[in-house]
């Protein structure tokens, strides 16, 4: 995969889900559509609750029940489009794909495209990083906010 393209509404949308979840991880799930071969246009961000939040980990996230029901029925009726998680990265804003992330993505359909939401100077300043799992190595994209 080449490039990643997001609007600049969605992108808002992303970055301030997870400057309000700092200092904890915020997670949700993307829907892409194809637009080359190597290339994905981020149509929709789906915020999630995460219900690790408050908890003393946080550098964890897990979806709420209702949050990962909500996402398995889009993907179920609309298997053109592309479906992946974010989640940011507080405190480190660290733009890698931890270990946990990395089992996800090869144990799990969804998770196998990524974006990364580092979040640094107390919450103020994000930065994104766009990983996808093919043959069974994580690639990183290029994002491109238009």
């Amino acid at each position: 995969m080449d490039f990643v393209y997001i609007d600049h509404k969605l992108w808002e949308v992303l970055g301030g889900h997870a400057k309000r979840e700092y200092p904890f991880e915020c997670t949700g799930y993307f829907e892409a559509k194809r637009i080359e071969p190597s290339s994905l246009k981020i149509t929709n961000i789906v915020p999630c609750t995460n219900v690790i939040r408050g908890n003393a980990k946080k550098t964890k996230s897990r979806m709420a029940r209702k949050d990962i029901k909500q996402v398995v029925a889009l993907m179920r009726s609309n298997r053109d489009m592309v479906y992946g998680i974010y989640h940011s990265h507080p405190l480190s804003g660290n733009l890698w794909l931890g270990e946990a992330d990395s089992y996800l993505g090869k144990h799990a359909k969804r998770y196998k495209h990524q974006i990364i939401v580092g979040v640094r100077a107390h919450g103020t300043r994000t930065s994104k990083a766009f990983w996808h799992l093919e043959d069974g190595i994580w690639t990183e994209a290029e994002i491109i906010v238009k």
